[in-house]
C-alpha cells in the first residue's frame, strides 16, 4: 500500500497480482483485466516509469486506486479472491492484506 502527496492510497498492482496468486503472466493479466472492465489510466491507476538497473528500458510500475484493486480482487476467482469478498468492508481488509 502506497500513499502519495494527497494521501491517496494506492496499491502496487504487481504486489496484487502476487498476493492473488494469478498464474497468469502479469503483463498479460493486467492488459487484459483494463480492458475486460474498462479501467481507465490516469482515473484508475497510473503507470510510472522507473529506471531499470542494468537495462536500457525503463520498468513500468503500475499503480491502482483502492476501488480497482477492490474489483480485481472480487472478479478473481480464487481463493484470495474470495478473502475479500467475505469482508464487511473491502476497502479496509484490502489495505490489511496488501
Amino acid at each position: 500500500m502506497y500513499e502519495n502527496e494527497q494521501a491517496q492510497k494506492w496499491v502496487d498492482a504487481k504486489e496484487l497480482h502476487m498476493f492473488l496468486r494469478v498464474v497468469t503472466r502479469f503483463n498479460d493479466w493486467f492488459a487484459n483485466k483494463v480492458e475486460q472492465y474498462n479501467f481507465v489510466e490516469g482515473a484508475d491507476f497510473y503507470l510510472k516509469l522507473s529506471k531499470n538497473a542494468g537495462r536500457g528500458r525503463p520498468r513500468k510500475e503500475y499503480f491502482l486506486t483502492l476501488n480497482m484493486a477492490k474489483q480485481l480482487c472480487m472478479v478473481e476467482n480464487n481463493e484470495r479472491g474470495r478473502q475479500l469478498k467475505s469482508c464487511s468492508r473491502p476497502k479496509l481488509c484490502l489495505i490489511d492484506i496488501v
